[in-house]
């Protein structure tokens, strides 16, 4: 459409994803310039000693049908797969413990499993139980995650199962943890049905699916972008291109690449992290790039183990555990990828990811200490009688974007402070949710935007 070319920045799902509904919305001259050596960003699949390792998600949550929806437009129906389990277990006490069977969002299911587990106190069964009569607030103002699961839970439900299941994955203390931008369905159901018991109930009678809600791919989760750049036809990525310098007058953007390069173009997506979006839009708006600056992130450490399966005094059933709030270990989740999904590790072997960051100590670790913790661990939980065969250390320095209280006015003000200039779309993790529907809701809504 015209000679103009749309640029996005960054060449992570979201910038790849709006280049693929661009040029579904007949778009053929885009240009993307990321400043890495190759496209996917978080999304990395390695496959090293018959082994298939994930450096970054390894699945995508079904609830949100646009990662699904994508996978399928690009031929990837047959990579689809489901978890072999949906087994897991809470790290409680030291010990590997089972939640009830039969919890859906927080609600009992199955009452008489509820009842004969001691997972919760009796005094926590209660209150669960007693979640239908507290009434609904009447403000509609943010509030921290844990002070919404607290009035209407408990404080167990939090600790011991909400609290380490639901905000894991944005990587924020769950009393800072901003709830209408993270799980704002949990304050509807309440406000629509009087109580989440009640809006679950419903679901059920409506028979709500069984099956897990989270999918992953054959070959990993690189496939996904990998396929994506394959079958690009009017985009041109520039890798190893990172922006050092951005201007705008009068509805163009001049922008201006580390190795000399320059271009120009009347639409610009922006799909960087916070802080460089900072520093890029610092010279166009101060404003914004303020605002963007009060943006925080956590860092992490993921280990990956491998280890013959002989070393397992008993198998792994389950897809791996979250560690409760209370616990004070090193390493707050484990996923056994062996266990959760097909083709991750080679006849006889098994492979287990830790990821550790909740204890700051950790962060400062060097890779031969977090895999010695890391091992530790694992050999405490799981009774390993040796040692890792191979193992692999990604070191994730403010990378995971927090969402706490008050992040939407945080975005309604940053939108407002760049409402004057013309084509400029900012997207990513950092906004308006960090799993990949998400992040591929954006690049269709930014592609359209367009038009």
């Amino acid at each position: 459409m015209g000679n103009n070319p749309v640029i996005i920045l960054g060449a992570g799902i979201t910038g790849l994803a709006t280049a693929w509904y661009l040029e579904k919305e007949g778009y053929t001259d885009i240009i993307i310039l990321e400043q890495s050596a190759r496209a996917g960003g978080k999304i990395e699949t390695l496959h090293e000693h018959g082994f298939l390792v994930e450096n970054g998600p390894d699945s995508f949550i079904v609830t949100k049908p646009y990662a699904l929806n994508l996978a399928r437009e690009l031929g990837l129906e047959n990579e689809l797969i489901y978890p072999k389990t949906n087994r897991f277990f809470i790290l409680k006490d030291n010990l590997l413990a089972s939640p009830p069977k039969g919890l859906k969002m927080m609600v009992p299911t199955d009452l008489f499993a509820f009842l004969g587990s001691k997972f919760f106190s009796w005094d926590a069964k209660h209150r669960i139980l007693a979640e239908s009569v507290v009434h609904p607030s009447l403000l509609d103002e943010d509030e921290p995650f844990a002070d919404f699961i607290t009035r209407r839970f408990g404080p167990e439900m939090l600790d011991l199962y909400a609290g380490p299941l639901f905000t894991g994955i944005y990587a924020t203390p769950s009393s800072e943890l901003s709830l209408d931008a993270t799980f704002p369905m949990l304050k509807k159901m309440t406000q629509q049905h009087k109580s989440i018991t009640r809006a679950v109930k419903k679901e059920l009678k409506a028979g709500a699916s069984s099956r897990s809600t989270f999918m992953g791919l054959k070959n990993g989760m690189q496939t996904l972008p990998d396929t994506i750049v394959k079958q690009l036809k009017h985009t041109r990525i520039k890798l190893n291109s990172a922006v050092v310098q951005l201007s705008y007058n009068d509805g163009v953007y001049s922008i201006k690449t580390g190795n000399g390069d320059r271009y120009t173009c009347g639409n610009l997506i922006i799909t960087l992290p916070a802080h460089q979006t900072k520093n890029l839009l610092s010279s166009i708006s101060p404003k914004a790039a303020e605002i963007l600056g009060s943006f925080t992130s956590s860092s992490s450490r993921i280990v990956t183990l491998a280890y013959k399966t002989d070393t397992l005094t008993e198998p792994l059933l389950a897809t791996g555990y979250v560690s409760a709030e209370t616990e004070k270990n090193f390493v707050s989740a484990g996923t056994w990828l062996s266990s959760k999904w097909e083709g991750r590790a080679p006849e006889g072997h098994i492979l287990l990811r830790c990821f550790m960051g909740k204890n700051a100590d950790a962060l400062a670790y060097n890779n031969d200490q977090l895999i010695h913790t890391a091992h530790l661990e694992m050999s405490k939980l799981l009774h390993l009688t040796q040692e890792p065969e191979y193992y692999w250390v990604q070191r994730l320095d403010s990378a995971l974007p927090q969402y706490k209280v008050g992040h939407l006015e945080k975005i309604k003000a940053l939108n407002e402070s760049l409402s004057s200039f013309r084509g400029l779309q900012l997207n990513g993790s950092y906004l308006n949710g960090v799993g990949l529907p998400d992040c591929i809701s954006q690049g269709i809504i930014a592609s359209k935007n367009i038009l």
